[in-house]
């Protein structure tokens, strides 16, 4: 079993999250030992800022047991059909202020690559943002561990 391991899961255990750290951890543990944890590019990169050197970061995850696996290409054009299908729709809202109708906070390409990556390269993503995930990656199995 190949998991994929969202950016929030792994903030949980490193910042440490009262509300999630306790869950996210109890998740992570039980899939590494049910196979293989992974992370896309992206994951690496949103962590990137949480530790001193890149050795530090590289070290983590060895020692976490999570392999970065670079996204496939197949991947990379998933997660950009899936971001244009989101940009041609954008969800709308009235503005409190004025009563016009002004965008809702935009998902940003790295959740669709990080979804993409995990739909294509992994049998499981561990997240806690599963409503977006379930929105886009509607055959993407999710697991929160809350």
């Amino acid at each position: 079993m190949i998991a994929a391991v969202d950016t929030n899961i792994l903030l949980d255990i490193l910042l440490p999250d009262d509300s999630f750290c306790r869950s996210s951890k109890k998740i992570l543990d039980a899939f590494n030992e049910e196979g293989r944890l992974v992370v896309c590019e992206l994951v690496v990169a949103e962590l990137a800022g949480r530790f001193p050197s890149s050795q530090d970061l590289r070290d983590f995850l060895e020692n976490s047991r999570i392999l970065l696996l670079p996204t496939e290409r197949k991947a990379l054009h998933l997660a950009g059909s899936a971001w244009r299908a989101y940009t041609e729709n954008p969800d709308r809202a009235a503005c409190p202020h004025c009563g016009g109708t002004v965008s809702k906070r935009q998902r940003i390409i790295p959740d669709f690559l990080i979804g993409a990556h995990a739909l294509i390269q992994a049998d499981v993503l561990l997240t806690r943002d599963r409503g977006f995930y379930r929105n886009f990656f509607k055959d993407l199995r999710l697991e929160s561990g809350t």
